[in-house]
């Protein structure tokens, strides 16, 4: 459903919804729905919005998931200080169950491989920062995706144990009550299989 950043799919309609809602709804391992991913344009905010309301109304009981997008939408970013107001527009318009982004610290540019000092630099605390004071003032839970991947080519080895439990640490410690991992099959481990 929805899209990718400012990628969306093919247009979903009600009807769509109400369709595979008829197709999996009833299946004991869909709990939910996956519904937007970091929608960066104002259109695709409403379309998240739109479409939330359609799963709410025709699955309720049903997670219908939206998340927002870190720092880095070209935008609403730190930059310009526009990037709370994001969350903000974000939050009132789609209303989700949670409140809920990603952020991936390893493995992008300008992040290289000494882990300390792009974690002491990065806009990652000011991001975990409003997420954490527009959970507590919604009373809404604070979700949390944590990468168990690199996500950039030019660093295609896996994040150690000492990564992927920072990344839990620090979203615990700014109040996330669930946590995702982002990932493929097989990633998070190494040639020989779990430590």
């Amino acid at each position: 459903f929805g899209g990718f950043q400012c990628k969306p799919r093919l247009k979903t309609t009600e009807e769509d919804v109400i369709n595979v809602i008829k197709l999996y709804g009833d299946e004991p391992c869909v709990k939910g729905y996956y519904i937007w991913d970091e929608p960066w344009e104002d259109e695709d905010i409403k379309s998240a919005a739109e479409q939330t309301d359609w799963f709410f109304k025709h699955a309720p009981g049903k997670l219908n998931l939206a998340i927002y997008n870190p720092w880095y939408n070209p935008k609403y970013n730190w930059n310009n200080n526009l990037y709370p107001d994001y969350v903000k527009k974000f939050l009132d318009e789609v209303e989700p169950p949670v409140v809920c982004f990603d952020h991936y610290p390893y493995g992008a540019p300008p992040i290289n491989a000494n882990t300390e000092d792009q974690l002491d630099n990065s806009l990652l605390w000011k991001d975990l920062a409003v997420a954490r004071e527009e959970s507590l003032k919604r009373n809404t839970p604070f979700w949390f995706y944590w990468s168990a991947i690199r996500t950039h080519k030019r660093y295609p080895d896996l994040l150690t144990h000492g990564q992927i439990r920072l990344q839990i640490f620090y979203a615990l410690m700014y109040g996330a009550k669930a946590l995702q991992a982002y990932g493929v099959n097989g990633c998070s481990c190494g040639p020989d299989g779990y430590d």
